[in-house]
């Protein structure tokens, strides 16, 4: 094991302390930290990755590494982000360099749009509460429908992905990850379509062959299933 990646270990071990870690460090799981994983994905050394991530961790942290008076973690998490803020400028080389800068174009759209949110949300650019977004996406969902009265590809995609930014600032402000809510709404999909293959399968039937008021049915029944299902795994 390299040095660097026990230094990682270390640091890692001291912020998830369970009396004088990171509250926001020690409340992660391997669910939470996957978008966080997402991100570092564009390195490729490893030990550049680890040491880049060593120094990192130590510099945002200075209430577990440092002598600076911990808050509580609304507090932490704004010195964290003001952390991250000017390590942005100085990479930059650019003091006056703008809130978006750096956002890498290589994201994944649904994750890069909430870190563009986060970015402007911490300029000062966003919605006082949720009534705001959960408004907005109304409206956009309106003007998607007017473009798709219109017939215009470009407009329909164009509002399309208006609608979808929507959403993700709506998730956000329910402090709700769009990517693994996403991911979630896939599984169930692919859960309960392959459901339905199976029952019509072992009648000898496809799903093309049947009208969409029997598909309909069926689709409610998978629903039911995979309810019935996740109630007995709990």
């Amino acid at each position: 094991m390299s040095a660097a990646l026990e230094r990682l270990i270390e640091i890692m071990a001291r912020l998830r302390d369970p009396e004088k870690g990171c509250p926001w460090d020690r409340e992660q799981t391997f669910e939470t930290v996957v978008p966080y994983t997402i991100e570092e994905a564009g390195e490729f050394v490893f030990d550049d990755v680890v040491c880049a991530i060593n120094d990192k961790m130590v510099r945002r942290h200075p209430h577990v590494f440092a002598e600076e008076k911990p808050g509580d973690r609304h507090q932490q998490r704004q010195a964290w982000e003001g952390h991250k803020s000017l390590e942005r400028k100085k990479k930059a080389g650019n003091s006056d360099s703008g809130a978006l800068h750096g956002v890498a174009t290589a994201l994944p759209a649904l994750m890069r749009a909430e870190k563009l949110q986060k970015r402007a949300a911490s300029a000062g650019f966003d919605w006082p509460d949720i009534t705001g977004p959960s408004q907005k996406v109304g409206e956009e969902l309106a003007e998607c429908q007017a473009a798709l009265q219109s017939g215009v590809k470009q407009e329909i995609e164009e509002e399309v992905g208006d609608l979808l930014f929507s959403c993700v600032n709506l998730a956000r402000h329910a402090g709700v990850d769009a990517e693994n809510a996403l991911r979630h709404a896939n599984r169930k999909f692919s859960s309960r379509f392959t459901y339905m293959e199976g029952r019509l399968r072992a009648q000898a039937k496809a799903i093309r062959q049947l009208p969409m008021e029997e598909l309909d049915q069926l689709w409610e029944e998978a629903k039911s299933m995979g309810a019935k299902r996740e109630q007995h795994e709990a």
